[in-house]
């Protein structure tokens, strides 16, 4: 009986669209090995369609706080993937200091003053 359970959400997930967030909450009733998959899908699907704010929590709820940052960073959200690099990772973490150059080179092109 679990057997031809776990087939049928399998097959349930497949059928399901792509993007379409209800399939995480299925594939969770189907073990965290499906559940983290299809976060992880989803996480690429929402960043391909310019939704950092979506890949990035995504990310962080499969604890890669790495990647949320780089979906910021990619998505030209400079300041959020400083932000979410500076709670997230340790002050020494050589990231940081390049996001504060980064994040500083942008500010200074766009003729803005941070205090």
């Amino acid at each position: 009986m679990q057997h031809a359970l776990r087939r049928d959400l399998t097959e349930a997930l497949a059928a399901l669209p792509e993007a379409e967030a209800s399939g995480a909450a299925i594939a969770k009733l189907a073990g965290p090995e499906k559940w983290e998959a299809m976060l992880d899908k989803l996480c690429d699907q929402y960043a391909e369609k310019g939704q950092a704010n979506l890949a990035a929590m995504l990310s962080l709820l499969l604890h890669d706080p790495l990647r949320a940052v780089e979906y910021y960073r990619s998505a030209g959200c400079l300041r959020e993937a400083l932000a979410l690099a500076s709670a997230q990772l340790l002050p020494e973490d050589p990231l940081l200091a390049k996001l504060r150059g980064e994040y500083a080179a942008a500010t200074a092109a766009a003729g803005e003053r941070v205090i």
